[in-house]
């Protein structure tokens, strides 16, 4: 008899239910060893389950372990159920239509979920999918290494080191029916997943070194480590997933499966058994070149030309009676048939901001204090070209003087009032401690002891160096 492998199901021996409620876990991988450092970043904890991010936008579990009744989790980055590193909040979970729990005991090929986050995570490597002609590698007798968040005593105390992450080698075992949609086996007897590593993936090594995640695991026989398991096949969902969320995270092919890169296809894990590396420097370590696994790099090709790039929001000249008021930035970037956008920033009054965006729909959003300011957007491609907007003039608060009949840079631009753009719009000469929060908040207060804050920080230079508000959106997404 097959079981289901999160911590909610039954000791019986039977799927949860959707309204079923939970009960006490059952042991995890048989004789893991535990993770240290930054290993395995991508495999996340959440409450009875494990996880993977796939995608900067995209975490996958169980179908079993996200009912319909229940609200999005927030997922885990770290070691340890209990103590976190960092928590992803998500934006929606979506369950399988396909999914039926009372088939096969709730084990099956179907048994899988995606969550949307509801910002991404790009300071951490993803692992990619393997899809397309890549499925191939997906064979039995393949290596394959299996990650989960629980205990790994054979039949003992159910309770003992339960919310541990833990690792071990094993190999594809083979497939129950024709077709990956019917899950594949992974594992043998004391060699397999357990309860809790519900949702947990399946990784395998490519040739050229980089990680790649194929398994969701939902279920095997009892007890722990008792035999192989049944783990849905990621890539049989990729279809639904794609349509469902309207997000990319086959970022090497089409939907189709058709070879077809972007510059997101490159930088994936070589090495997440380096205990090395550290969760407070972003898990930095060796990470994969451009991928030709089926087929040339998306950069077999010369890109040579800049991305082309325009403010289409505030239009230039524009003036905003109330002060300070919050600015809607909107910038649009194409880099034709080249690389691709790579990233969107922002300057203002020649000063670069630190915040940059990676996907369309790009805007940003601050709050200006009166003055005059000069707009720059900035677009770099995936070969490092540089391509700039033309310049966007807004006044706050404040008359928009006549364009200077020789400009020298936004740094140098007269504002008819004794001062350069540069100065405008720091609200005081030098600003120390007025600056502005990262969710928006104004701190301190404005160093002439006045009411109206500050919205930057002075760099010493009389140029503000402004703190954006925030960002509108990494991405439009669907919600339902």
């Amino acid at each position: 008899m097959l079981v289901s492998l999160s911590t909610v199901a039954l000791l019986a021996l039977s799927p949860t239910s959707l309204d079923s409620e939970p009960v006490e876990p059952v042991p995890h991988i048989y004789e893991g060893t535990e993770t240290d450092g930054c290993q395995f970043p991508t495999t996340l904890m959440m409450g009875g389950c494990t996880a993977t991010l796939v995608s900067p936008h995209v975490v996958i579990t169980a179908g079993h372990c996200m009912g319909n009744n229940d609200g999005p989790p927030d997922f885990r980055m770290g070691n340890v159920v209990n103590a976190p590193t960092q928590l992803l909040p998500t934006d929606y979970c979506r369950r399988n239509p396909d999914y039926d729990p009372n088939f096969n005991n709730g084990v099956n090929g179907q048994d899988i979920t995606y969550c949307v986050l509801e910002s991404p995570v790009y300071d951490v490597p993803f692992t990619p999918i393997i899809y397309g002609c890549e499925t191939e590698i997906i064979s039995t007798g393949r290596e394959a290494w299996i990650v989960g968040i629980g205990n790994n005593n054979f039949d003992g105390d159910n309770d003992v080191g339960f919310g541990i992450k833990r690792y071990r080698q094993t190999t594809i075992a083979g497939m129950p029916g024709d077709s990956l949609s019917d899950g594949i086996y992974v594992g043998s007897f004391q060699d397999a997943a357990c309860g809790g590593d519900s949702g947990g993936p399946a990784y395998i090594q490519y040739p050229d070194g980089s990680w790649h995640v194929f398994g969701v695991v939902s279920g095997g026989p009892p007890p722990c480590g008792g035999g192989a398991d049944l783990y849905a096949v990621m890539s049989e969902w990729v279809p639904w997933i794609e349509e469902d969320s309207g997000l990319d995270i086959t970022p090497c092919h089409d939907t189709d499966g058709t070879w077809n890169p972007t510059g997101m296809c490159q930088g994936f894990e070589m090495d997440p058994l380096d205990p090395d590396r550290e969760w407070s420097n972003f898990c930095l370590g060796e990470v994969s070149p451009p991928s030709e696994s089926c087929g040339p790099a998306f950069d077999s090709e010369p890109d040579e030309d800049a991305p082309a790039v325009s403010i289409t929001n505030p239009m230039t000249e524009s003036t905003v009676d109330d002060a300070p008021s919050q600015l809607q930035i909107d910038i649009e970037a194409d880099d034709g048939d080249g690389y691709g956008v790579r990233a969107v920033r922002l300057a203002i009054n020649g000063q670069e901001q630190p915040a940059e965006l990676r996907e369309p729909p790009f805007g940003f959003s601050a709050e200006f204090p009166a003055g005059v300011y000069e707009l720059t957007a900035i677009a770099e491609d995936w070969g490092g070209n540089i391509g700039e907007s033309e310049v966007v003039r807004v006044a706050i608060g404040t008359e928009l003087p006549p364009l200077p009949q020789a400009s020298t840079g936004a740094a140098d631009a007269s504002t008819g009032d004794g001062t350069s753009v540069g100065e405008v719009g720091t609200g005081v000469e030098s600003s120390s401690g007025g600056g502005v929060t990262s969710d928006g908040e104004t701190s301190g207060a404005p160093a002439d002891g006045g009411e109206s804050g500050c919205g930057c920080r002075s760099d010493g230079s009389g140029r503000g160096s402004w703190l954006l508000l925030g960002l509108l959106g990494f991405l439009r997404r669907r919600r339902f």
